[in-house]
């Protein structure tokens, strides 16, 4: 019976929701989510491939995406693209 109320796929991971297939309203819900999701991890690689390096994204409980880098490496590109050295 909590199969019916709980995403077990999700709580398998370690997150507790309430599973989108128990109500139309949460169906829709998830599917504006999952359009939200594949529009952020297409962003990122993108970005990744424009910058020529590597691009994490990095997914918070507050419904905030971040992408992150390698310091060293997003420096190097920063430096690039605002024409300094990356010795100085």
């Amino acid at each position: 019976m909590v199969e019916k109320w709980i995403d077990m796929q999700k709580a398998e991971a370690g997150v507790y929701m309430v599973n989108p297939a128990y109500d139309q309203k949460l169906q829709e819900i998830n599917q504006k989510i999952l359009k939200v999701k594949n529009s952020v991890e297409s962003l990122r690689m993108e970005v990744g491939k424009e910058l020529e390096i590597e691009v994490k994204l990095v997914d918070s409980n507050s419904h905030t995406f971040l992408f992150s880098v390698n310091k060293k490496k997003g420096d190097q590109v920063l430096f690039l693209f605002k024409g300094i050295s990356a010795e100085q």
